[in-house]
């Protein structure tokens, strides 16, 4: 067990040197981009409402570094022979991915920070308890468990790069996270009620405001998580003889 803890810190401290290399982009995506945002938008629209932008911000920016990274990296882990490198070396695929999900979560504390910063700067109203950072998290183990489910069903780079961008395109246009939900036409408003972008923002924006954490959006992101975390377990390969 302490051999095993040892390897598992030992390699998200490795992630975390690599990281040092990529540390401005995190930034740019996670920290920039949600303040760029609001700075931009938040001139558009009521003060009572640019909460819910910060909200879609921090979704957006969380996908950014969460379910992008995993889905790109992981496969380029793969193809150039890093799995097959960390498997000598006693690393296993439930450890790997572990330290991968551990390294997301460190990540995901970026876009809080640009939450506090508009909170402070741009007239975003401060939520009014903390417990939005459990459905936060959620979302953001959520995002990689697609990730990593995107680099299980694909065999190059390029494939993973066009399904992750088309996944965060798809969640921008049809997901209402940062436009009224009476916006999105009828005949898919039920469908995009449930899908997991508007679910994260419905869970997070109810406990920002001081609601139920566990509620139905809570509820049925966790049912998300668990069904994408099981699906990306099941098929993720660990080396390629396999």
């Amino acid at each position: 067990m302490r051999r095993r803890i040892r390897l598992l810190v030992g390699l998200y401290a490795l992630l975390q040197s690599v990281n040092r290399k990529f540390i401005w982009v995190a930034v740019c995506l996670g920290f920039c981009l949600p303040l760029l945002l609001q700075a931009v938008l938040g001139t558009w629209i009521e003060p009572s409402e640019r909460a819910g932008l910060m909200l879609a911000n921090l979704i957006i920016a969380v996908a950014m570094l969460s379910f992008r990274k995993a889905g790109i990296v992981l496969t380029a882990d793969r193809l150039f022979g890093v799995r097959d490198l960390l498997a000598t070396a006693g690393v296993t695929r439930n450890d790997y991915l572990l330290a991968y999900l551990l390294d997301a979560v460190t990540l995901s504390a970026i876009p809080i920070g640009a939450a506090l910063v508009a909170a402070a700067t741009m007239k975003v109203a401060p939520p009014t308890s903390w417990a939005w950072l459990v459905p936060y998290t959620v979302s953001a183990i959520m995002l990689f468990a697609a990730g990593v489910l995107i680099s299980a069903c694909v065999r190059s780079i390029p494939p993973a790069v066009l399904a992750v961008d088309l996944g965060l395109m798809g969640s921008l246009a049809l997901c209402p996270i940062a436009y009224p939900p009476d916006r999105v036409p009828l005949l898919i408003r039920p469908l995009i009620s449930l899908s997991p972008p508007t679910l994260a923002a419905k869970a997070i924006g109810a406990s920002w405001n001081g609601g139920q954490v566990f509620g139905t959006s809570m509820l049925l992101l966790c049912s998300w998580t668990m069904l994408l975390a099981f699906a990306a377990w099941q098929s993720f390969p660990w080396t390629n003889d396999i």
